[in-house]
């Protein structure tokens, strides 16, 4: 029988991890070009935080959502979104849910969809 060092353990571990996570981490990123990016982030984060936890500031925000962890971002002219998906979550769900949400808050601005990457 062969046994493996420590160092071999841990390196074979660490390989195994990062592929899990890998596997179950698919960041999706988005951009809405809006004046309004700032009160947009926190619209959406005080309408999930009925339900979900969500913590936010005037620049930044994150929810916890049942799809995955959502990242919001507001800078002068731009409202970034990044989903980390759920092991078992859709793309398309997650996508959908930001959308919608966005398109009864941003009406005025004829939104209908985010800038997907």
């Amino acid at each position: 029988m062969i046994g493996l060092s420590y160092a071999g353990w841990m390196h074979r571990s660490s390989l195994y991890l990062t592929k899990t996570i890998r596997k179950n981490y698919d960041p999706t990123h988005c951009t809405f070009e809006t004046p309004h990016a700032s009160k947009y982030l926190q619209q959406l984060c005080k309408h999930f935080q009925h339900k979900v936890d969500a913590s936010f500031d005037e620049t930044s925000g994150t929810v916890a959502l049942p799809y995955g962890t959502t990242t919001l971002a507001a800078a002068a002219n731009t409202l970034t979104v990044e989903i980390a998906l759920a092991a078992g979550a859709t793309e398309k769900d997650a996508k959908y849910v930001i959308d919608s949400h966005l398109e009864k808050f941003a009406f005025r601005e004829s939104f209908r969809s985010m800038q997907w990457a």
